[in-house]
Order: C-alpha cells, then sequence, then structure tokens
C-alpha cells in the first residue's frame, strides 16, 4: 500500500512508524511535480488533515484511492 500524508508537520512519530509498516509513505511537502504525478497513480490511502479540503477534483487525480 502506497499513503500519502498531505501534512507531515507536527504529525505524531508513532502515527508516522504504524503508516510505514503499512507500506510506503511519502509526504506531500518537498515533492517534485514528477514524484507527485507517480504517487497520484499508485496511492490507496490519502492521509488529510485541516488544511486540505478534498473534492472530485482530488478523487480524479487518485484513481487507486480507496481511504
Amino acid at each position: 500500500m502506497h499513503i500519502l500524508v498531505t501534512e507531515p508537520e507536527s504529525y505524531a512519530p508513532k502515527a508516522i512508524e504504524i503508516y510505514k509498516s503499512l507500506g510506503k509513505v511519502s509526504f506531500l511537502p518537498g515533492l517534485r511535480d514528477e514524484e507527485l504525478k507517480k504517487i497520484e497513480q499508485e496511492a490507496e490511502a490519502l492521509v488529510i488533515r485541516l488544511a486540505h479540503k478534498i473534492d472530485g477534483s482530488w478523487m480524479d487525480r487518485f484513481p487507486k484511492l480507496r481511504m
């Protein structure tokens, strides 16, 4: 499973460890455009906090998204 964390700042290290036990973890800040395009095609889980609003355009970008 590939998990994309949109806002890792001040995120509990234990939570990140749990995500890593489930699969590959990427963090949105700092990704180059080509890296993000690849992750958009792979990510099955998207971790959202308060700074992002998810709408249909986000869902369209992540075709394998399950959670």
